[in-house]
């Protein structure tokens, strides 16, 4: 039987359809696979990039700025030095506090809640050893006064410049100017020249390592830097003085250099 022209196009069509149905899905499979590796590579560097900020997260955290690290070094560097009661402070039960020297403050060793030099007789404790100033060359009348009145000490406050009556009562080894001796100086005294009577003992001859206090008390009593009291001698600007290295007492002018020993009233 003879075939149609028509017949043997559509077959024609047919093939050449089908040719061209067959090449797309040759060219498809190559390109889904090199797709692969090039999502692939893509990836790649996204992960490095999370890996980065991760990085750098946590340097950020390493370089202090956990909230935590502040408080941690509050609590190894804060050792008070006006503290020295609280044990549990010192991070290290092998380490001590050594007392400063020049301030006074020192671990408390009486029943009083002094930890200076304790008058049982007049209840009054008495800052040990004597402040000289910041510096340790002395410092003069007025600012010894505010001193004392900013004083905080064994946990009390109510500290104040001594007069000098209240100074006479640690006056110890020179008779005549301890409490009750010849010297008229006293606290309101109307006298304004240094007599005879208040010119005090030999130098260095006092009982307690060569000074006229007590024995309990501390620190030097050096000739050229005596001590302040609140008293004032009838010409203002002259407050009336003790020097511990002889026992006297006189008065000077306020402007000069000097050293304290505050005071307050144990309750």
């Amino acid at each position: 039987m003879r075939k149609s022209p028509y017949y043997l196009l559509i077959c024609l069509l047919s093939f050449v359809l089908c040719l061209s149905a067959c090449g797309e899905d040759t060219h498809t499979i190559p390109d889904t696979e090199s797709s692969d590796p090039d999502q692939s590579d893509t990836n790649e560097p996204q992960g490095t990039g999370d890996e980065q900020t991760d990085s750098q997260s946590d340097d950020s955290v390493d370089d202090g700025e956990d909230p935590q690290d502040p408080n941690d070094a509050a609590d190894t560097s804060g050792t008070d030095p006006e503290d020295n009661t609280d044990t549990n402070s010192n991070p290290d039960p092998d380490t001590t506090t050594e007392p400063d020297e020049g301030d006074g403050t020192e671990t408390t060793t009486d029943a009083s809640g002094c930890s200076g030099s304790f008058d049982a007789t007049t209840n009054l404790c008495w800052q040990d050893p004597t402040y000289f100033g910041s510096t340790n060359n002395g410092i003069n009348w007025a600012d010894a006064v505010v001193y004392c009145n900013a004083l905080e000490q064994d946990g009390a406050n109510g500290w104040y410049m001594p007069n000098v009556d209240e100074v006479r009562t640690i006056i110890k080894g020179c008779a005549s100017t301890e409490t009750g001796g010849s010297c008229t100086i006293v606290d309101g005294s109307p006298d304004t020249m240094y007599s005879e009577a208040c010119d005090g003992c030999a130098l260095f001859g006092g009982p307690a390592d060569s000074c006229y206090w007590p024995d309990a008390s501390n620190g030097l009593c050096p000739a050229s830097m005596w001590l302040w009291t609140s008293s004032e001698s009838v010409d203002p600007g002259f407050p009336f003085f003790f020097d511990p290295s002889a026992g006297r007492l006189g008065r000077t002018f306020d402007t000069l250099s000097m050293g304290v020993r505050c005071v307050r009233q144990v309750p």
